[in-house]
């Protein structure tokens, strides 16, 4: 209750400080660190009136349900219900993250003014500036209730831009009868005791090994496993396939195998929490992915991570109200009843933490952790599908016992040669626009709004 009333003083904050008679250039120049924000919460209580607010929203047609009567829109309309100076008229339509962006991006004057989209997709929004520099309310409550990192996953550098509401990644489920607390920090301290299934032909997965190691996989370097770094993983895939506790997780043979009893540990997504704990019963446990040992050198495991987070349109004419909007839509409430209707794991603090349906089940919360702390955001890479064929090759060759000190550094070389052919012309890393939401303002005029439009426009083509 008490984020719920901080969110909505925000929210009148954005309409009051609009009402008091900013400029649109005052506005534009808002301070965008939470350092430098100025918190005035007095409401004028003369000469309000209600204001009519369009906004529209694109979102996967899961989170708008069928006749649209999903949990986006009953979200929305507790929003609006919240919010009863804002007379909003909402459009809502489906679509998915990446036909989001790409609309997104190919007219933005014409798109949403809040759409979904995930953290891979990040870099391609920066380079057409095409998103908005999240400030203000919105940024003060996604650093205080977010769990640590998760943010940082739709940032570059100091600048926010995504609000994030839900993240995934990989984690390890285990039987703690068989691996103590102490094994499970060591892949091949389990593998002297239990069989562990292991998805080395998941490309992701895959992916995790030799990020551990320091290999390249980004824009700037294309994905490289060569050199000693890559050449010393593979030989360490090579062994570890030979291993007698070793189990190849293909077609769901690690949480097939955890439920007969075959397999002691396995690594998947926050999809599999319920069933590994199903099968594991009370010797259920959950751990952050484990180390390997590389000659004498221990190595994390690095896993991917993807974050789904809202993004607000700098050609929106109500930047502050979507801002708002994204804010209420990630409370705790808001997330908890996400997960009610959608399964959707949050990314939130209060719920993680003090949440009885997650503190019975940790797996939730070490998934958002790995995000903040251990995992690399997927990256949105051109090359991503040569990757995973080029993958599949080298797997199979690891697999086939093809691995030798002859032959390693070919497959290597094979590998990356595959992996990036005819990759287009990468996403720059280090754009970031300048647009900056007015985050303690709202458009209440015209007037106004054409001129914070066309000060995103010019700093757009600075």
């Amino acid at each position: 209750m008490k984020k719920f009333f901080a969110l909505l003083m925000a929210c009148l904050l954005v309409f009051g400080l609009a009402a008091c008679g900013d400029s649109a250039e005052e506005s534009t120049t808002a301070a965008t660190s939470p350092m430098d924000v100025t918190y005035d919460f007095d409401v004028p209580t003369e000469d309000t009136q209600v204001r009519d607010i369009d906004l529209t929203v694109w979102a996967p047609q899961s989170e708008l349900g069928e006749n649209n009567n999903g949990w986006l829109v009953k979200q929305c309309e507790a929003f609006a219900a919240a919010n009863p100076l804002w007379n909003i008229h909402w459009t809502f339509q489906a679509y998915t993250e990446e036909e989001a962006v790409a609309k997104v991006i190919e007219d933005p004057n014409s798109a949403a003014d809040l759409f979904f989209f995930n953290s891979a997709q990040l870099p391609a929004l920066l380079n057409a500036k095409v998103i908005i520099r999240q400030s203000g309310a919105t940024l003060v409550q996604m650093e205080v209730d977010t769990v640590d990192g998760v943010v940082n996953t739709v940032s570059q550098g100091e600048a926010v831009y995504g609000v994030p509401y839900t993240t995934d990644s990989y984690v390890m489920y285990y039987d703690s009868s068989v691996f103590t607390q102490e094994d499970v920090k060591s892949l091949d301290a389990m593998l002297l005791k239990g069989k562990v299934a292991v998805p080395v032909t998941n490309g992701d997965f895959l992916a995790s090994f030799y990020l551990a190691n320091g290999c390249s996989f980004d824009a700037e370097r294309g994905i490289n496993f060569s050199g000693e770094k890559g050449v010393a993983v593979t030989n360490y895939l090579a062994g570890l396939v030979k291993n007698q506790n070793f189990v190849n997780d293909v077609d769901a043979a690690g949480k097939e195998g955890l439920k007969a009893g075959t397999v002691k540990a396995f690594f998947s997504t926050a999809a599999n929490a319920v069933a590994a704990k199903e099968a594991l019963g009370e010797h259920y446990a959950v751990a952050t992915l484990p180390a390997i040992t590389l000659g004498e050198v221990t190595k994390q495991l690095v896993p991917f991570s993807t974050t789904k987070a809202m993004g607000v349109n700098p050609k929106s004419s109500y930047p502050s109200v979507a801002s708002a909007l994204a804010a209420f839509l990630t409370t705790a409430d808001a997330q908890l009843a996400h997960y009610e209707a959608n399964g959707t794991v949050p990314v939130a603090k209060e719920l993680l933490t003090g949440n009885d349906t997650f503190k019975t089940n940790a797996a939730y919360l070490l998934v958002a952790e790995t995000t903040g702390k251990i995992a690399v955001v997927k990256p949105g890479l051109p090359q991503l599908p040569n990757y995973y064929t080029a993958a599949e090759a080298l797997v199979n060759a690891i697999l086939g016992g093809k691995v030798n000190d002859t032959t390693v550094q070919q497959l290597l070389d094979d590998f990356r040669a595959a992996a990036n052919v005819a990759a287009e012309e990468s996403v720059p890393q280090d754009t970031t626009p300048e647009e900056t939401i007015p985050a303690d303002t709202t458009e209440t005029t015209t007037e106004a709004t054409t001129e914070v439009t066309t000060e995103a426009t010019t700093e757009a083509t600075e």
